[in-house]
């Protein structure tokens, strides 16, 4: 069986961070959510290369060129795509399989398939929640609101044995596939519901699709929290709980806090705090590091206060911070939980908690171990902070807190190894090694030669208003929703465009570039890197610029149809077809008519 490309690049996808990968090529530096640099493709002397690692793409306004990370490893590396795919897999640990066999066994048509059925337990779910009074009841007591509910999907599981097995049945699933999308568990040749007189929490992927489930207990059940068995969809070490709804605020307040449950996490959305993840009852790993750093680079980890809280804030601390983030930690009273503590002495406690997080040094200095150990704790992730000028900081913040020479805290640096593995891409990391053949690259890549090609100092195209308003879309999903209202997309003259937005709004596409480019063709990739990777427009614009650029649109097409009636009238009058002209005349009052109520309605321009 063929290996499912799809599924392994998303892993490996997942894994990488764009930002890291290219600045092993490119001196990148910080522009605002972007990244800058000379690009390595062309010869310039003013920065056009841009990366967004938030949308994991990249483009340069000055030769064209675009596309996601394999994109960039294959023109760089002038490689082919399972090549690249070998490069990026080598660097983060995902091991290929042979092309004999088949990539975790779940083909793309399998995975949607189940999709839908996770779906549809979701839908059953939030039915029975509505159908269950104790679950109702359970929520109220929790202070969970109706529109948190809502918010989250939450849904209750009924006790029968098989309540949603027969349901799934009933839409005309088969038992082999709710078995393997880990909704049902089979025993003696009889399926029963994996989950059963539980609160349900979906768990969505960044994108906001249901990759699985988990469930609370009501009463004394054991576990008291259950989650779905990994699938090909669904690795808990890479997951956070919230994430789809955490993102876009994350990046808007440049950090991400970082709670230990699901209840915490909605508890602290619903107090306002919509910058909150949870991990999936696993300890917070690499991966899901490399997950927030495409949003932020910063993370306030919030845990409880007793023994346990305070290794898990140390852990989580020495694996964001050698993942290249910064972190802070809050402690809150033993026995506590962000949930409790919210609902017991709200909102205006908790922020004055949260305002006095302790950063790396001074965490460590003040709890776990002894001295000593603290000392060899913080050295151990020292050792693999690849950033210098971080690591300085570090040191001197150390010796000013420790009342240790920096010289002797440098010297015993020496002597210490990381302890455990080095973090993917720190320690272990090397350079890439051109291993392809210069023919090798599809052609819609460009064909480089040797060295950069000599390029004239970039100009950005400007944009159609269908463009910007696609870019809108793309940058902006969440804030841009209203488009799918107020849009017709028959109205739409250019063909991307037009295909982009109608394969979205039929859900047959995500508004990310690896869902996109899928329905592409390769000369309009570089076009798309380029409407996504940097906005156009301010976020705080947003319904503003939508409101504009419809109306242009609108405005352009009765503008081009007048043109057109006047032609043909034009023509009906030469051939004395008068009949014709009475009706053409009368089509041009309702457009002369229509376009004297969109200047009526103009709004502000904002772009």
């Amino acid at each position: 069986m063929a290996i499912d490309f799809q599924s392994l690049k998303d892993e490996i996808k997942d894994r990488a961070d764009i930002v890291e990968v290219i600045s092993q090529y490119v001196q990148l530096k910080k522009a605002g959510s972007t990244y800058k640099g000379l690009c390595p493709f062309h010869a310039e002397k003013t920065p056009s290369f841009t990366v967004n690692p938030q949308k994991q793409v990249f483009h340069c306004f000055g030769c064209g060129t675009g596309g996601d990370i394999l994109a960039f490893l294959m023109k760089q590396e002038r490689v082919n795509f399972f090549e690249a795919m070998q490069l990026l897999a080598e660097r983060v640990g995902v091991k290929i399989p042979n092309r004999d066999t088949s990539y975790g066994g779940v083909p793309p048509a399998k995975r949607e398939l189940q999709r839908n059925i996770l779906n549809a337990a979701k839908d059953f779910f939030v039915v029975c929640l509505t159908q269950s009074k104790t679950a109702r009841e359970y929520l109220n007591q929790r202070g969970i609101s109706p529109d948190t509910i809502r918010i989250f999907s939450l849904g209750y599981a009924p006790e029968g044995k098989d309540t949603l097995y027969r349901h799934l049945k009933q839409q005309g699933c088969s038992d082999q596939d709710v078995r393997e999308a880990a909704v049902v568990n089979v025993k003696d040749d009889h399926f029963f519901d994996t989950f059963r007189g539980r609160i349900m929490f979906p768990i969505n992927n960044a994108h906001g699709e249901t990759v699985a489930f988990g469930g609370r207990a009501i009463g004394d059940l054991q576990p008291k929290y259950l989650n779905s068995a990994e699938t090909a969809q669904f690795k808990k070490s890479r997951t956070l709980f919230g994430l789809n709804l955490a993102k876009d605020s994350i990046r808007t307040k440049e950090h991400a806090i970082l709670v230990e449950g699901y209840i915490d996490a909605i508890t602290c959305f619903q107090y306002g705090w919509t910058n909150v993840v949870a991990p999936l009852g696993t300890a917070f790993t690499e991966d899901h590091a490399k997950v927030l750093k495409r949003y932020t680079q910063s993370v306030l980890v919030v845990l409880d206060g007793d023994r346990a809280g305070i290794a898990a804030a140390r852990r989580a601390m020495a694996t964001i911070y050698k993942n290249g983030m910064a972190a802070r930690a809050v402690l809150l009273p033993e026995g506590g939980d962000p949930d409790s503590f919210l609902r017991e002495k709200g909102a205006q406690a908790f922020t004055g908690v949260l305002a006095g997080g302790k950063e790396l040094v001074e965490f460590f200095l003040s709890t776990g171990g002894k001295g000593t150990e603290n000392l060899r704790a913080l050295y151990e992730i020292f050792t693999v902070i690849e950033d210098t000028v971080l690591k300085s900081k570090l040191l001197s913040e150390l010796s000013d807190k420790a009342f240790i020479s920096e010289t002797i805290l440098r010297e015993g640096m020496k002597n210490v190894k990381p302890g455990g593995h080095s973090p993917q891409g720190a320690a272990n990391s090397r350079p890439y090694v051109k291993t392809g053949r210069p023919d090798s690259r599809p052609s819609h890549y460009g064909n480089d030669g040797d060295g950069p090609q000599k390029v004239p100092t970039p100009v950005r195209r400007k944009l159609s208003d269908e463009e910007v308003l696609l870019s809108i879309y793309l940058c902006f999903p969440d804030e841009a929703s209203s488009i799918k209202d107020k849009l017709d997309v028959g109205e739409l003259k250019d063909a991307m465009v037009k295909k982009i937005f109608t394969s979205i709004f039929e859900k047959k596409a995500m508004p990310t570039f690896d869902s996109i480019s899928a329905l592409s063709a390769a000369e309009e990739l570089p076009l798309l890197s380029g409407l996504m990777v940097e906005p156009f427009i301010d976020r705080e614009k947003v319904e503003e610029n939508v409101e504009w650029y419809i109306h242009a649109i609108k405005k352009r097409n009765v503008d081009s149809a007048l043109k057109e009636l006047d032609i043909k009238r034009n023509i009906a009058e030469n051939n004395g077809d008068y009949d014709l002209v009475n009706s053409l005349l009368m089509e041009q009052r309702e457009l002369l008519a229509k376009k004297q109520s969109l200047e009526k309605n103009r709004p502000l321009q904002n772009y």
